[in-house]
């Protein structure tokens, strides 16, 4: 069996499309927005931490590569009284593997 498809169902569903596209259309304007937003701050800060660290002598690309080695860093473990040259196997009695 088919479904009668009067007028007034398409009119209805035609409508409901328009609204949904205007609400969408008015969240992409928003998020355009902030997202200019935010571009503008990050220029900013960027600007402020460049003028900042010139003024103590560093040159901008040195600023982004110390800048890019600290967030690498970031995510280090840091393990205190164990040295560096310490054996890998004298490492793993004071370390826990996952198994």
């Amino acid at each position: 069996m088919t479904k009668k498809v009067t007028l007034d169902d398409v009119m209805n569903k035609l409508i409901e499309m328009d609204t949904n596209y205007n609400t969408l259309l008015s969240k992409l304007e928003s998020l355009e927005r902030e997202n200019r937003a935010l571009k503008n701050e990050l220029k900013v800060v960027k600007n402020e931490v460049v003028i900042k660290h010139n003024k103590q002598g560093l040159n901008t690309e040195e600023l982004f590569s110390e800048f890019n080695d600290r967030l690498y860093r970031s995510n280090n473990v840091i393990i205190y009284n164990l040295s560096e040259s310490m054996d890998i196997y004298l490492m793993r009695e004071f370390i826990i593997f996952p198994q």
